[in-house]
Order: structure tokens, then sequence, then C-alpha cells
């Protein structure tokens, strides 16, 4: 046997028994990109292995009893969510019963928010059970900006983590400039699950339903909020038709900046040009991807929201589908697309940059080809759910 399979089957050995509590405010069937993350990772490690506690959301029933592993479901009202005030203040007291009820080996908090990692800094202190925290971002920033007490504590119960992973090389500055050792973060990108994504897939139908068969079709899909930079795209869309007549921006999702984005596609006289497909499922997804000509998404920092795109699932998602994607140049969106390899990185803020890269790509269809097909390629090699379990296994494994 080599070295490399001797260590992993001492890894397994040493591991065996122990469980794996996981701790989530974001788990499916909740949409976004911390669920997937967070989904892949748990799907991937041994069912004997994992308990994951989370809030009952809409639908849980049905998606709970599809999975191979254990979800234990918070007995609270379902009103409850991340945002609410409920959360915030009792949720620590129901996790707190649930890791006594478990006996946890070791805990992982899915988001940096002191709900989540309160009960298990307590554990820890208590009675010696290592924890760690996944961070992304966004939920690191937004805990800076609140009171000096507040933000010291929880720094404190960070800085303290057996072992921290983040989704990006800008999420590991964030955290060490918080006072993170080094020898405990690690990075983990967001997974796909390739097996999803199959590359040929029959777009004809979809066109056909949002009458854009003949159409150079533009695609953005994410949440509608102000970070993602589908304004930005509308504002560009003037100049890409002067260059591009048949070119249509079709954007799937929903949220709460819709109403702005449909009133600045009149005011600019895009009605026309301009689709809003709403939520689409997981399901449906794919053949978006395949229908379009290329992606977009110029994502921003909203540095007083503490709003930061912290890596960016859905390029990978598109670059699967072998589609060209053109990315905002900020946060951890340089770890998700490689400019001029996999797509166009350009600034989030520049209508005139955001059209000329778009404009380039129609235009150049031999460039945006081999980006699409460059970056299935690393898609398939570099981003495996399975690869980045075994990562995060690896170094849960460290702790005995």
């Amino acid at each position: 046997m080599g070295l490399i399979a001797q260590n992993k089957s001492f890894q397994r050995n040493l591991f065996h028994g122990r469980k794996v509590l996981f701790i989530s405010s974001n788990f499916p069937p909740v949409q976004g990109g911390i669920a997937h993350y967070i989904y892949e990772i748990v799907r991937n490690l041994s069912r004997e292995r994992v308990i994951v506690v989370a809030l009952p959301t809409l639908g849980f029933e049905r998606f709970d009893c599809g999975q191979t592993f254990t979800i234990k479901r918070l007995n609270v009202p379902a009103t409850w969510n991340s945002l609410s005030l409920q959360f915030k203040f009792l949720f620590p007291f129901y996790l707190w019963k649930i890791i006594f009820e478990k006996s946890a080996s070791i805990i992982i908090c899915d988001t940096a928010h002191h709900t989540l990692m309160l009960p298990a800094w307590l554990m820890n202190k208590l009675r010696g059970v290592p924890y760690g925290v996944f961070v992304h971002g966004s939920d690191l920033l937004k805990q800076q900006k609140r009171a000096t007490l507040y933000r010291r504590l929880f720094n404190k119960i960070l800085i303290k983590a057996d072992l921290v992973f983040v989704n990006s090389k800008m999420t590991a500055k964030f955290v060490q400039d918080v006072g993170v050792k080094p020898s405990r973060l690690n990075v983990i990108h967001p997974p796909i699950d390739a097996e999803k994504y199959p590359i040929k897939i029959t777009s004809k139908s979809l066109r056909e339903k949002f009458e854009l068969t003949g159409n150079k079709l533009i695609l953005s899909v994410g949440r509608l909020v102000e970070r993602k930079g589908f304004d930005t795209v509308i504002k560009s869309l003037p100049q890409i038709l002067k260059a591009v007549p048949d070119a249509h921006y079709l954007i799937v999702g929903s949220g709460p900046y819709r109403g702005k984005l449909e009133k600045l596609a009149r005011e600019l006289a895009l009605d026309k040009y301009v689709t809003f497909a709403g939520y689409v499922s997981d399901q449906e997804l794919p053949s978006f991807y395949s229908a379009c000509d290329l992606f977009v998404m110029v994502s921003r920092q909203l540095f007083s929201q503490g709003d930061i795109e912290g890596f960016g699932i859905v390029y990978l998602e598109a670059n699967l589908l072998c589609k060209p994607v053109v990315a905002g140049r900020s946060g951890g969106v340089a770890d998700a697309v490689l400019h001029e390899k996999t797509g166009l990185l350009v600034d989030p803020e520049s209508p005139g940059e955001v059209a000329e890269a778009i404009v380039r790509l129609i235009h150049e269809p031999k460039l945006a080809k081999q980006l699409g097909v460059t970056g299935r390629e690393r898609v398939l090699v570099d981003f495996s759910s399975k690869a980045a379990a075994q990562k995060v296994l690896d170094k849960l494994s460290l702790l005995y």
C-alpha cells in the first residue's frame, strides 16, 4: 500500500465513530450559494459521521427524506429566519440543547454568525469539543460593523476556532486581518456537482418560450440584490445594442431589487430587451445556461453594507455548460473566474467596460468558445465536490 493510501486509511480509522455536528442557518431547501456550498460538502462526507442541525424551512420534509445523512430540524416556529430577533437571541439556547443531546465530537458552524458560534465555543470551553467555522466574506464583514463589545466577542470566538474554512483568497485575507492564525486557515473553494450539468442539454424550447429564438442571449442568474450588479448590465445595453442589435438580456432570480431593475429598464426604454424570468428551480437552471450565448454577473463591493461577493458559484455553473463569463473584478470573484482564460473580468461600476467585454465575446466566437471549454475543463478538475469534502475530512482528522 502506497504512502498516500496508508495516510487516508489511517485518517479513516482515526475518525471512525466520531460525530460531526454541522450547525446550519443556510441549509437546503434554502436557496443560495452558501446553502449549495455546505450541502455539497456534507453530502460527500460519510453519512455515519454527519448530523446536520438546521431550521425548518418550506419543503424541508420532502427534501430531508431524500438524503442519506441525518438532518435534525429544530422545533421552532417556521417564521424564524436568520434575520429575525428570535433567531438571534433564542436560537443559541435551542442549539445548546441539541449539542448536549447529540454528544458531538466536532462542531462545525456553516456561517460566521454569533448565534451558531457561541454554543460551539461554550462547548469547547466546558468539554473541550473542537469546533470549526465556514466564513464566506459578507458574513464576516457584517459582524465587523456591529457594536464594539459584540465585535470583540465575535472575533475572539472566531480566533479560537480550531479550524476556519474560507471560500476564497480574499476571504482568507479578511479572516487573517481579524487575527486568525494561518495554521488554522483553510481555503476550500465552493464545489459543484458536475453531473447536474450535462454538456448536451436541449434548450430550443426554452428560447421559444421566451420568444428569443434568433437572439444573442446574455444571461444573469442570482438573487436580485444591489451587490449583483444587474443594474450595471442594464445600463450597458444601449452600447451593446448599437453593436449587436439582436442582443437580449435574460435575468433569472428573485429578490427585493427587482422593482428597481424593472423601473430602470423602463426609464431607459429597454423593456423589450430585458426579460425577468423570476425564480427558477435547480432542475431547470442548466437549460438556461445551455440556452445563453454568454453569462454575465458583475458583482461589486458594498463595504458600507458589509456586502461582498465571496466567490460566485454561478460562474462555475455557466462554465460547466461551456459558456464564457463576464464578471466583476471584486471580492473573491478572481478565484472563480480566470481573466482571459475562463472569462473576462471588468470594472463592475463601468457600464462601458461591461458592454465592451460582452460585445467582444459575441463578435469573437472562437474566443468565447475557448473560454467556455477551458472553463469546463477547469471546473471538472479543480472544483469536484468529493475533492472538497476530502479536504475538509483531512483537516477534521488532524484534530485527533
